[in-house]
């Protein structure tokens, strides 16, 4: 039973991804118009929670090779990093317009530019993240392990 619980919620978190990468908001506002709800962002951001949850807890209770992986596991490490970053990123690259250049002078769809912008900062955080780890945090378990600090 398990098994299947965490396969249906896996279905649905990874289905959820993609319509929400593939459409974003106009997907949401479409299916809350369809049952006669307006809930703006907030719709947003609890449509984002619910997939995002569905996934992780799938993962949790069907661990599959695919998801979980060595790759992964590396990400993983330099997951604070990515916390750490992301926003500081984000930050800059809006300021100096790089997101406008992406969803309003390239003469492509809004898809391409949300995938484009993502992209990009996934490009720069990650390599801030890893060298994050390695100078900073690794060093800082070193040490606590020396000193025996906990």
């Amino acid at each position: 039973m398990q098994r299947v619980t965490g396969i249906s919620l896996l279905i649905i978190g990874v289905t959820g991804i993609v319509l929400l990468m593939a459409f974003g908001v106009e997907y949401i506002h479409l299916i809350g118009r369809a049952f006669g709800w307006d809930f703006g962002h907030t719709g947003v951001h609890i449509t984002w929670a619910l997939v995002l949850g569905s996934f992780v807890i799938g993962i949790t209770l069907n661990p599959t090779p695919l998801l979980v992986g060595n790759l992964r596991v590396k990400w993983g490490k330099a997951s604070f990093g990515i916390y750490l970053w992301h926003l500081m990123v984000i930050g800059i690259l809006s300021k100096i317009g790089v997101f406008n250049y992406f969803y309003n002078i390239l003469p492509l769809s809004s898809l391409f530019g949300y995938i484009l912008a993502n992209m990009t900062v996934f490009l720069i955080v990650l390599p801030l993240s890893v060298l994050t780890f390695n100078t900073i945090e690794t060093p800082g378990m070193r040490m606590i392990n020396k000193f025996n600090i906990r």
